[in-house]
């Protein structure tokens, strides 16, 4: 909230999901949100922690690249079973083929410019980057946990729209390590905090 409060954007709301499977529960929330007329969408998923100027610095991000088909901007965060991996992969040049979804803004004209669902993941998607050129391969075969976030964004970057990625020396959120009580691929159980991974990536 303080992140919100802090970036001078206009406040409409939130949406909190349980019980769905993690697809369905993005899908809900840029729908309510998409429906309320916002402009700006912010995912940020349970087990990440934001720093308190994190919108600000996703918009200064945004801002400062300029181009017409920057639709959102993204802050990484260590993976939490290996914290020397990151969420996003990105070419030579440093433009964002895929992201996570734990804290990453959206304009509005991200959703309108693909196709429901937003949020899939019946495909798995093999993606290999070798300087800027960017290949994938298709499987028809779900993701046994998640593969949403991969998927959306990774339908942005084919469409020719940009996601600025933030410097990690700039900024960085915390990925919390979770034990879950419930169905595994599900967001339908409470959640407890093991540890915090150090980014050793960035040390």
């Amino acid at each position: 909230m303080k992140a919100v409060l802090e970036s001078g954007l206009e406040f409409i709301g939130w949406e909190i999901t349980h019980d769905l499977p993690i697809p369905d529960s993005h899908e809900r929330v840029c729908k309510m949100a998409f429906e309320s007329g916002a402009d700006y969408i912010w995912l940020v998923e349970e087990d990440v922690v934001p720093c308190s100027d994190a919108v600000s610095l996703m918009l200064d991000k945004m801002s400062e690249q300029n181009a017409l088909n920057v639709v959102g901007a993204f802050i990484d965060y260590p993976i939490s079973y290996n914290p020397t991996y990151n969420c996003a992969k990105l070419t030579t040049s440093g433009t964002l083929v895929w992201c996570g979804t734990g804290c990453l803004l959206l304009k509005r004209t991200a959703l309108e410019s693909l196709a429901k669902p937003w949020f899939n993941n019946t495909n798995e998607v093999e993606i290999k980057i070798n300087g800027e050129t960017v290949s994938t391969r298709s499987f028809p075969k779900q993701y046994d946990y998640g593969g949403q976030d991969i998927n959306f964004t990774l339908r942005l970057y084919q469409s020719g729209l940009r996601i600025a990625y933030v410097d990690p020396k700039v900024a960085m959120c915390d990925h919390l390590y979770l034990e879950t009580w419930g169905t595994r691929g599900r967001n339908d159980g409470m959640h407890k905090v093991l540890y915090r991974p150090a980014p050793e990536r960035w040390l």
